[in-house]
């Protein structure tokens, strides 16, 4: 089913250390009260995911989400989406995430098993048409266990947090799979976990690790998966927490960090916010910051939402008074060794009361995608909408030298050798079209992982061992070609099964 959306363009005045930015609202042409589009956002490249878990196409509640796809520089809307079985209080698309060809979208509400068991959906792009493929739930399923209530997915590896499961204890599930073919890995759990500890109220994954948050026990765990088994490799604390926190409701991983939200942290003031960096030193992660608002209030929930990429690391506080109140901000800091720097606020240059931007937010290359779930359409309160924020022209950013960080790079793939998934992260100096393909030994292109006009900065992709018909290649050495103008590199990478 496809729906319009009215797209309203508006030019951002950044801070100095941002070539221009330009802001893009996207509001749904169906827009009715209560929708809450914009309660949760994702973004892989050229595509986006966006959640309204209050839509009303089956009944109260039953929810829905929409694919937003960027050509030559503008963001539209592809499709929209509804799960096969939609149906009262499903609440689809209270979850979004995406990687490559395929995307999750969490039912907390579904009730498949009883009321408020919860689902989790798993949809394939086959020539630009999103196509459901599986519908996911945990194999010992309970009342009001809401599965999928986060959600996260990497090339052929999805995690689902339940915290709902054993009277608000939690746990989190692992599939692996594709197109329609998914399987439980493993159930996750803390062995020591409590009541009311929900464990897997935020969830994050790259690669072979896992990240799962448990706000009412204040921790964070990760588990590193080797074959077919996750095993706990460590149980993050904080250091300097201060009030109730909810440190965990909020997590994200890029490479060797983990940042973690704690919006109700009250250091600066009652639940103003705080936001901690964790970095891998073995098979441990240590404190190395804790994150501020400069200009923090009261109950700003700075931290309700999380996102890294490389060495930006965006920050939402849906509370934070513009416009009138509880209007929302989104705070972008960079890292210099370990050092994190406030190098932009942004808000909504329409911004009202209680639109609450930056209740949802995620980074990836030259893309910042902010949700505001509460903001008003004509004639339909809380319909909500998102911001999408491109044109990241950073320079000094994350370098130590102080050099510009815009330079035509291909790194090497990391992990290397890989299975099932790896990351292959590159930066470009130019704006313009740029290609990223696999190719095998024989010079044929196996998948392209990137064919689209970038700005310049700083990407990264996964691959996950498939080729462009979706089937798994052979164990083996393949070639990875990065374009960009005149300009190319090529390295080489290793696929194990």
């Amino acid at each position: 089913m496809r729906q319009i959306l009215r797209m309203v363009w508006i030019l951002f005045i950044p801070m100095m250390l941002f070539s221009q930015v330009v802001e893009k609202k996207i509001v749904t042409s169906d827009a009715t009260n209560s929708d809450e589009f914009g309660f949760t956002v994702a973004v892989d490249g050229d595509v986006a995911i966006i959640g309204a878990h209050r839509d009303r196409p089956s009944g109260s509640y039953s929810g829905s989400a929409y694919i937003l796809t960027r050509n030559s520089g503008s963001w539209s809307e592809q499709q929209k989406l509804l799960a096969s079985d939609t149906d009262s209080y499903k609440r689809f698309g209270n979850a979004v995430d995406i990687s490559g060809s395929h995307l999750v979208i969490g039912a907390m509400g579904d009730d498949h098993s009883g009321p408020a068991t919860g689902a989790a959906y798993i949809f394939q792009n086959e020539n630009g048409n999103w196509q459901e493929k599986a519908k996911l739930f945990e194999s010992n399923a309970d009342r009001d266990d809401e599965f999928a209530t986060s959600v996260a997915i990497d090339g052929s590896t999805v995690l689902i947090g339940v915290p709902g499961d054993e009277d608000e204890t939690g746990s989190a599930y692992i599939y692996t799979g594709s197109g329609a073919n998914w399987s439980e890995q493993q159930i996750l759990t803390d062995a020591n976990g409590s009541q009311d500890d929900k464990y897997g109220y935020a969830v994050a994954l790259e690669g072979d690790l896992a990240v799962i948050g448990s706000p009412g026990d204040k921790s964070v765990f990760v588990y590193e998966r080797n074959g077919t088994t996750w095993t706990e490799l460590d149980r993050i604390s904080p250091s300097g927490i201060a009030g109730s926190a909810e440190f965990g409701e909020s997590i994200s991983i890029s490479g060797d960090y983990i940042v973690v939200g704690a919006a109700k942290d009250s250091e600066t003031a009652s639940e103003a916010g705080a936001v901690y960096v964790f970095k891998r030193n073995g098979n441990s992660w240590e404190q190395t910051a804790k994150i501020l608002a400069a200009d923090g209030a009261a109950e700003d929930e700075f931290g309700v939402a999380v996102s890294i990429e490389n060495n930006l690391l965006a920050i939402g506080a849906r509370y934070q008074d513009t416009a009138a109140g509880d209007g929302g901000a989104t705070y972008i800091y960079s890292r210099s060794g370990e050092n994190w720097s406030e190098i932009n606020k942004i808000t909504a240059s329409d911004a009202d009361a209680d639109d609450r931007f930056g209740s949802a937010v995620d980074i990836q290359g030259d893309v910042l995608v902010v949700g505001a779930y509460k903001d008003d359409q004509p004639g339909a309160d809380d319909a909500g909408s998102v911001y999408l924020f491109s044109g990241f022209g950073i320079t000094g950013i994350g370098d130590e030298s102080g050099a510009n960080i815009n330079r035509f790079q291909l790194e090497q793939n990391y992990p290397n050798p890989f299975n099932p998934s790896t990351q292959i992260a590159y930066q470009t100096d130019n704006a313009g079209e740029t290609r990223l393909t696999v190719y095998n030994l024989l010079g044929q292109p196996v998948r392209t992982l990137v064919s689209a006009y970038q700005a310049a900065g700083s990407y990264a992709v996964s691959w996950d061992g498939l080729n462009d018909s979706g089937f798994s290649v052979p164990s083996g050495v393949y070639l990875y070609r990065l374009e960009s103008g005149e300009k190319v590199q090529t390295r080489r990478m290793i696929y194990l099964q």
